[in-house]
């Protein structure tokens, strides 16, 4: 079943896998205190390098030698791929077979297969799975710079990855079970199903990202570590040592594609593969025989004469006994993060794993809750358990703090939160993001922007494109904030500022001392019953020549100036070609719904998250005519039907509109949602944090007030 799975992804995925192997024949007897063993024939399986082009290599020839070294009559058949290596030793055609780990660890699992021996490399029979990327590229700077909030595998989504093959181990399946089962990624589709794996690695990576097959250019190791060398992709999956074997400086015979050796860089492992594993099935061959023949084998790889074979045949100097559950024992761990793996191999006859949760407990602050209390969300909470059969607590916190702090202890499961708490605990706290709920323009991000008017030293850098640019020009300005302690728009300039050299804080020092130290001592941060207290109030403020620069979030200026059939123009306004509005700061983050990935496991977390999804299939309809025929009720677009007797607060719209002030869920992970945020928040000084987190009402506007 699951090879039948596995086939029928790379028939409509890749491209047929082009592999030579094989021996034939059948063991015959053991011949008892003899170090031969009396044969009839062996099969040995083994995979052609793509290097094998020239007739200098004759594995004919090869076999021969082996044979008349060993005393085991080998012969040749041809295999099309490692799958059927293991089809052969199932049924009998092959005695025995070498493989990437994570084949030999699936036909144990699956087909009771068992290990006789396995690649030995300097006393180690796994191999660490890394990253590779070029040394002049963003994430090795990211690694390189020691700073604690750089990540560089966060830096790994979107770029186009360069894996050695399909179910590949080191390749792919350590890589995408590590940063699944950390949160760097989040799977996309049914977490049961093996046909989403290649979902969520497209989704994560670069819909470009190469999954070769057999025979093509970038297959294998050396192809993987050709696709990076090249620039056709940002980041390659291969063993520690794949550069020193293939690319090393005093290497004669380097491939003319290899870079230096100093111009690769290696990211920490992902976790160890087992090393490529000789397979033998005990139905068709006795625990004793596969000794004898592991003896010899092992033998055979101290005779200097034989190296070829092994390079060759086994792609390795070197070979050593094992057993299946010393070898391949440990794997499954790793690698059950990876989506099906989990639920084949430990009850293929479940329709689904059970979650691990008796209780979903969400949590969400007071400010970010807006007054509601916990009986506005019972709709939300009976929208879970219908869906999934487990029943769900919203819980209201005081502050953003105690939501960060509760999902980090695991006393809730998942925090929807604001930017900048998202943030906070993403980078100081090990959270991750899930999804977002989309504003209710359908966007996932918000731009905060500078208002000016058109004139001045300001206007003239910024209109003259001036290489010092407008923002150099703020220093000892007048500014408009809309609030002190404003997120978007008092925080977020700060940020950015200091971020771009503007202005270098010298102090720990509260939000109003940063402000002087860098504006004119005339800048404002008005309270809450004062006229230029909002974003309405920082467009007025520099509209009545209060000060120089507005700060409020893209659309405001629109909204209250701009003369629209839905608002008339308030009566402080310029005319619209009196303003100019700068460049954005930063993309601002909508809410994040944030789980821990210690907490939680893959398959609970992503039933979850495609439950929330599910929100966005609902939409209600008021007396809506169609065909002939009007409609009310919460119509579901994915089954084209309208619940017409549930009530209108549990839709999924309106659950979305009326609790969150949202359009939709949308899947998304931390860098994706919070990596440009990241860039700038960072830079606000640690004291001025700490007081828009303290500080119970932030202020501030979101969208238009009157």
């Amino acid at each position: 079943m699951f090879m039948q799975s596995k086939k029928h992804l790379k028939a409509a995925l890749l491209s047929v896998f082009i592999t030579l192997s094989a021996f034939s024949g059948c063991l015959s007897k053991i011949s008892d205190g003899s170090d031969e063993i009396a044969s009839e024939s062996l099969i040995v399986a083994y995979e052609v390098e793509q290097d094998w082009t020239d007739n200098s290599f004759d594995p004919i020839a090869l076999a021969d030698q082996f044979s008349d070294e060993t005393g085991l009559d080998v012969s040749l058949y041809s295999v099309d791929s490692e799958e059927a290596m293991i089809e052969a030793l199932r049924f009998g055609h092959a005695d025995i077979a070498i493989m990437d780990g994570a084949s030999a660890w699936m036909a144990w699992r699956q087909y009771g297969l068992e290990a006789m021996a396995a690649d030995e490399t300097e006393g180690r029979m796994y191999y660490n799975s890394h990253a590779w990327v070029r040394a002049d590229s963003e994430i090795a700077t990211a690694h390189l710079d020691g700073d604690p909030l750089t990540d560089p595998m966060e830096l790994l989504v979107g770029k186009t990855a360069c894996h050695t093959g399909w179910f590949d181990s080191v390749g792919m399946l350590l890589p995408i079970g590590f940063l699944l089962g950390l949160g760097y990624a989040n799977v996309l589709g049914d977490p049961n199903e093996l046909d989403s794996l290649m979902l969520t690695i497209t989704d994560y990576f670069s819909e470009d990202t190469i999954i070769p097959a057999s025979g093509t250019p970038y297959y294998g190791y050396s192809g993987a570590l050709r696709c990076l060398s090249d620039g056709t992709g940002d980041v390659a999956f291969l063993k520690g040592s794949t550069v020193e074997k293939y690319c090393a400086d005093d290497d004669s015979e380097r491939m003319e594609w290899c870079l230096r050796s100093s111009e690769y860089l290696l990211l920490p492992t992902f976790g160890r593969s087992p090393s490529n594993t000789v397979m033998y099935n005990p139905k068709h061959l006795s625990n004793q025989t596969a000794n004898e023949i592991s003896n010899v084998l092992i033998s055979a790889s101290d005779n200097e004469e034989l190296q070829q074979f092994f390079e060759r045949i086994f792609n390795t100097p070197q070979i050593a006994k094992t057993s299946s559950s010393e070898h391949l024992g440990e794997y499954s761990k790793l690698v059950y993060n990876v989506p099906g793996l989990k639920l084949f191999f430990e009850d293929p006859s479940l329709d689904k794993i059970e979650l691990n949760l008796s209780e979903i407990r969400i949590g969400i602050d007071s400010i970010s809750a807006q007054n509601k209390t916990n009986s506005d969300f019972q709709h939300l909470e009976g929208f879970l358990l219908e869906r999934l059969d487990v029943t769900t607590r919203v819980i209201l916190f005081e502050s953003r703090l105690q939501v960060i702090e509760n999902l980090s202890s695991g006393d809730i499961d998942f925090g929807l939160m604001d930017a900048a708490s998202a943030w906070l605990g993403w980078k100081e706290f090990g959270l991750s993001v899930i999804a977002s709920l989309q504003n209710i323009d359908e966007s996932s991000h918000s731009t905060a922007h500078a208002i000016i008017k058109q004139d001045g030293e300001i206007y003239e850098a910024y209109s003259d494109d001036y290489a010092g640019g407008p923002f150099q020009h703020f220093s000892d300005k007048s500014p408009c904030f809309p609030a002190k302690l404003d997120l978007a728009n008092t925080l977020v300039p700060l940020g950015f500022l200091i971020g771009q050299g503007y202005y270098f804080p010298d102090d720990q020092g509260s939000l109003e001392w940063h402000l002087g130290s860098f504006f004119s001592n005339n800048h404002s941060l008005p309270s809450p019953d004062s006229t230029y207290y909002g974003q309405k109030g920082a467009i007025r403020c520099l509209s009545e020549g209060k000060g120089d620069i507005a700060f409020v979030e893209g659309g405001m200026l629109a909204s209250f100036c701009g003369n629209s059939d839905e608002f008339e123009n308030e009566e402080w306004c310029w005319d619209m070609d009196q303003y100019s509005i700068l460049p954005s700061f930063t993309d601002l983050p909508s809410t994040s719904i944030l789980y821990n990935p210690e907490s939680l496991d893959v398959i609970t977390r992503t039933a979850i998250l495609n439950s929330f999804m599910e929100l966005n299939n609902e939409i209600f309809l008021q007396n809506y005519t169609t065909l002939g025929r009007e409609f009310t009720g919460c119509y579901d677009i994915s089954i084209h039907k309208v619940d017409s007797e549930s009530s209108m607060e549990s839709c999924g719209s309106e659950i979305l509109s009326g609790l969150f002030n949202s359009s939709a869920v949308s899947r998304t992970n931390s860098q994706r949602h919070l990596g440009e945020f990241s860039e700038t928040i960072r830079h606000v000084p640690s004291n001025v944090m700490l007081e828009y987190f303290l500080q119970p009402d932030q202020g501030g506007t979101d969208h238009r007030d009157s």
